[in-house]
């Protein structure tokens, strides 16, 4: 090889190391360039991945929240609930309720009952609103009660409920005017109380009675549950209720001569009648010793002479099947003895029923002391 090639072969290696050393170059800046895009891209898609997920957390907490809130109403609804029982109802009644009769104890037994958390169901309201939530409580398909809440985001709280019925319950009672009234208890004022009024009719003693017994009666409205009613009577006396009212009535000792007297004289007027003719004037005289003299039935009975003279006489007359009722004031010149009776005897040798009938037996004071001075046929 000549000096000429091997120049030409140096410059040849020369060159093409150069020509390496370059490319090298161009290499290695191909590679830095792209490894600070790489790296520039990882960063911005790392920053991008941060945001996204920052973006996606916040989104997940806001949607959190929201249920959160959307939420927040039952669940403080339900917390609320879990804490009442009879006695929050039975208190709620009552402040709605400041002039109720209902006795207490018997108030929270029955929200013990209404209000028994294994049978209340609880519902939205049809006037629920996200911004006013309203629930309402049923026992079965009797709605008990709506509950209201206020507040905003998570802070809920029950804010006032409202009971879903009212007391319908009515109950009156008669008493004598003057007397105590009482309702479950509680003494009730004149306010409960209607006019007085004076229900004795047997018109010949009407204008002459001292002091008549007049009667009030008391009604109560809007309780909860039936009311007990009670009247006190007068001292010595009683009120009793038969189907035609209440009546003022003498305590059984004390009525006992009245009763006596009502019923031996009725036995005696029937007896009177049922002999007719046959010794009518001893029989007339022992009705007439039953009465006062003077008296409207004194008269009658001494009246009834020339007609019962012609009445048949008859046999056998039985009244033992005479009975007296209690002794009722009218007033405190007045008396009464109801006398019911069944009279029998026989006439020419056959049964016959005489009749049966209630005569009211009237005892008037007129300033000597109570005596019989009328009668009549109820």
């Amino acid at each position: 090889m000549n000096r000429h090639m091997q120049e030409r072969h140096s410059r040849f290696r020369k060159g093409y190391t150069i020509y390496l050393i370059v490319l090298g170059a161009l290499f290695l800046a191909a590679l830095v360039v792209l490894w600070i895009f790489l790296a520039r891209f990882q960063h911005n898609k790392d920053q991008q991945n941060e945001e996204a997920a920052l973006e996606a957390a916040l989104l997940q907490e806001q949607k959190e929240q929201e249920e959160a809130a959307r939420r927040a109403p039952q669940l403080a609804f339900e917390s609320w609930l879990a804490g009442t029982g009879a006695d929050y109802w039975t208190e709620a009644w009552f402040a709605q309720n400041p002039d109720s009769l209902d006795s207490r104890d018997a108030v929270r037994e029955e929200m013990e009952r209404l209000f028994d958390p294994n049978a209340v169901t609880c519902w939205k309201s049809a006037d629920f609103t996200a911004e006013a939530p309203v629930y309402v409580l049923k026992n079965g398909e009797d709605s008990l009660a709506k509950v209201f809440l206020t507040g905003s985001g998570t802070n809920w709280n029950v804010s006032s409920t409202e009971f879903a019925f009212t007391g319908d319950k009515t109950a009156s009672v008669q008493a004598v005017d003057g007397s105590r009234v009482f309702c479950n208890g509680v003494e009730l004022s004149e306010e409960y109380a209607g006019e007085a009024q004076v229900n004795f009719s047997y018109e010949p003693l009407a204008d002459q009675l001292l002091n008549p017994v007049a009667w009030r009666t008391y009604t109560v409205e809007g309780l909860l549950l039936e009311p007990e009613l009670t009247a006190e009577a007068p001292e010595g006396c009683s009120i009793t209720q038969t189907e035609d009212g209440f009546f003022l009535c003498l305590d059984d000792e004390t009525a006992l001569p009245y009763r006596d007297k009502a019923l031996n004289f009725i036995r005696a007027y029937l007896y009177y009648y049922m002999m007719g003719y046959n010794g009518t004037a001893g029989n007339m005289y022992a009705v007439l010793a039953y009465l006062t003299p003077g008296s409207q039935a004194y008269q009658d009975i001494s009246d009834s002479y020339n007609g019962v003279i012609w009445n048949t006489a008859y046999s056998n007359i039985d009244t033992s099947d005479t009975t007296a009722g209690g002794a009722v004031v009218w007033a405190d010149n007045c008396y009464s003895v109801d006398v019911s009776y069944n009279a029998t005897c026989t006439l020419n040798g056959q049964a016959v029923e005489y009749g049966s009938a209630t005569v009211r037996v009237y005892f008037f004071d007129s300033g000597d002391g109570f005596g019989i001075t009328n009668f009549e046929i109820m």
